[in-house]
């Protein structure tokens, strides 16, 4: 945020000058001077750049913790058709500042996905556009993107965690949708997809 300073000219002190006006019924000229609190992009390093993007981008992974927790607490404590093998988590990384990008794919032991739902459908936003297009556009070397992706890996494993998955009876993954690889929620390490394998496939 800017902060605007109004200084009036001359080389008085503020109370100087406002005295002069009252006596005299004039008004000094004033002039803006833009303080700027914090160094701004172009005077930052890359690595401090980095480092203000993935804290803002951080920041608004937090304001959804409680609901994804929520929401993931029913899906772990909830009923399952009888022929669930397996849960994966499918996210797409260039949605999230349009949507909540998360799809949750039931498979069967012969590895078809046969019913699906959105995770928070109404959330509109992840992380808001303007910040994910701000990085984008420094010329630098960031991908806020790919940032956003790490952080949230990180960040849904732990959201699955508070949810109780420990006590899950499936095996559950979080996948980017075109990756080859997943991420294994219990035991928070990337995995080839899938793993178990389907045993009827």
């Amino acid at each position: 945020m800017l902060h605007l300073t109004a200084t009036p000219l001359g080389g008085r002190t503020v109370r100087e000058s406002f005295n002069a006006v009252a006596a005299t019924g004039g008004c000094p000229r004033l002039r803006l001077l833009i303080v700027k609190p914090h160094r701004t992009p172009l005077t930052m390093s890359k690595a401090q750049l980095a480092k203000r993007c993935q804290e803002e981008l951080a920041q608004h992974l937090r304001l959804l913790t409680d609901r994804c927790v929520g929401e993931l607490r029913t899906i772990i404590n909830g009923k399952h058709p009888p022929k669930t093998y397996l849960l994966i988590f499918v996210y797409d990384s260039m949605q999230f500042g349009r949507e909540f990008p998360v799809m949750l794919w039931r498979f069967d032991r012969a590895g078809r996905e046969f019913s699906n739902q959105r995770l928070l459908a109404d959330e509109e936003v992840t992380v808001p556009e303007e910040i994910l297009s701000r990085y984008e556009s420094e010329d630098i070397t960031l991908d806020p993107y790919r940032i956003t992706a790490r952080l949230f890996v990180e960040w849904f494993a732990d959201c699955w965690r508070d949810a109780g998955g420990a006590s899950c009876t499936f095996p559950a993954y979080l996948k980017h949708h075109d990756d080859t690889t997943s991420y294994d929620l219990k035991r928070r390490r990337k995995v080839e997809f899938p793993q178990p394998r389907f045993p009827d496939a």
